[in-house]
């Protein structure tokens, strides 16, 4: 694997994460996505609640090249016009969907990854929006109403998470290359976030000479992720397009068996993959987020 050299500065960055001094976003020189002919696009795949609508910005940002998903309704996929195609694949897409000629060629790969503590409950978030009729990226569910469906769908989804992560490992990671681990935490980390934009945008520019020449400069990167991974201020942006969502709870409580799955599907998923390093920093980072914050999640339960 090429993208197993992640450093790893002690396994507890993720938990004290300190916010560095603003960056000046004044002098920033942004690229304008534009239709470009992409020879060789890349999927960026990922567990609903994981920072796809993000990630999409980001690419956008930085390859100034559009970017579609698997249903293609902008047509960018089939007229070679985009350079990355998000799908949810295979745990909330139809396989039909994905049995399309101009989707079956693609044979590169971004997996984008977060911690289940906090991509179930944001899954549940678009699952709450779509039953009550609200805008998406709106609102965040209110407790009640993430317990409840938390209690009948928590198995479901911790199976889907496990299952849609192997699946993209299997069909992608073994060929030298073709495949990305992004990780939604290191990105949006702010010891971590810039460095981990850069070497998304390697990966991205080694898709061929189309999408490289017309990366934007690295001395802009930090421009980039101020802008759009922290302030969430994209120029020109209308508003239905946030990737954020406002008000509500920030944290969502999983009961002692929950959050006991979690780990211990975590560490046997992480079994089957003992030659990826950049895999086991994640996984581990998750497992060890999940103990760290156990008390305060269960005290959340007892009140709840």
């Amino acid at each position: 694997h090429n993208n197993n050299n992640n450093n790893n500065n002690g396994n507890n960055n993720h938990l004290n994460d300190v916010a560095p001094k603003t960056i000046d976003t004044s002098s920033c020189q942004l690229l304008t996505a534009e239709d470009k002919t992409v020879l060789n696009p890349t999927w960026t795949a990922s567990y609903p609640g994981s920072g796809a609508k993000l990630s999409w910005k980001l690419i956008r940002a930085l390859t100034g090249i559009f970017t579609s998903d698997e249903h293609d309704h902008n047509g960018r996929v089939a007229s070679n016009k985009a350079v990355a195609v998000k799908t949810h694949y295979p745990s909330h897409t139809p396989t039909e969907i994905m049995q399309k000629d101009e989707l079956k060629r693609i044979r590169r790969a971004i997996l984008l990854i977060r911690n289940p503590l906090h991509s179930i409950p944001s899954y549940h978030n678009f699952v709450y929006e779509q039953v009550n009729g609200l805008r998406n990226h709106s609102v965040r569910a209110p407790i009640e109403a993430w317990i409840k469906w938390r209690n009948e769908f928590f198995g479901t989804e911790i199976k889907a998470w496990i299952d849609h992560q192997r699946f993209w490992l299997n069909n992608f990671s073994r060929e030298e290359g073709k495949f990305h681990l992004l990780s939604f935490e290191h990105l949006t980390s702010h010891k971590r976030g810039v460095e981990t934009l850069r070497q998304m945008g390697a990966y991205l520019a080694s898709g061929g000479s189309d999408i490289a020449e017309g990366m934007i400069p690295v001395d802009q990167l930090p421009c980039v992720w101020q802008i759009y991974v922290k302030e969430g201020n994209v120029p020109g942006e209308k508003d239905r397009r946030k990737s954020h969502r406002e008000g509500g709870p920030t944290v969502y409580p999983f009961t002692n068996d929950q959050l006991d799955e979690m780990i211990s599907r975590m560490e046997e998923f992480k079994a089957e993959y003992p030659n990826f390093p950049a895999l086991t920093e994640v996984l581990d980072e998750y497992i060890e987020t999940i103990r760290s914050k156990k008390e305060l999640i269960l005290q959340l339960v007892a009140s709840s």
